[in-house]
């Protein structure tokens, strides 16, 4: 997976179009945002309004830890699978 995606709206379009509130935001476009990176998204406040806010692009801590193991695990199998295949003398 590589989760990059592009941010190209600006502040007034992503409040017409969403009805977001708060402050104004310099919102810039961006065409390579990778996993790790900080951006803006919408979420739904205590009020159940829609509130532009940063945030930290990617994958939780410990989701990543969960697949490396499951990864890990994986290749433990097919390392164990591989060597009984293997007819060395």
């Amino acid at each position: 997976m590589c989760g990059r995606f592009t941010q190209k709206y600006t502040w007034s379009e992503v409040h017409t179009f969403l009805n977001v509130f708060g402050t104004p935001l310099n919102l810039r476009p961006r065409y390579n945002i990778a996993l790790t990176t900080t951006v803006d998204v919408v979420r739904l406040d205590a009020q159940g309004r829609r509130e532009l806010v940063s945030m930290r692009w990617g994958p939780r801590a410990h989701v990543v830890a969960e697949s490396l193991e499951e990864r890990a695990r994986d290749l433990q199998r097919q390392g164990r699978r591989n060597r009984h295949e293997t007819n060395v003398p």
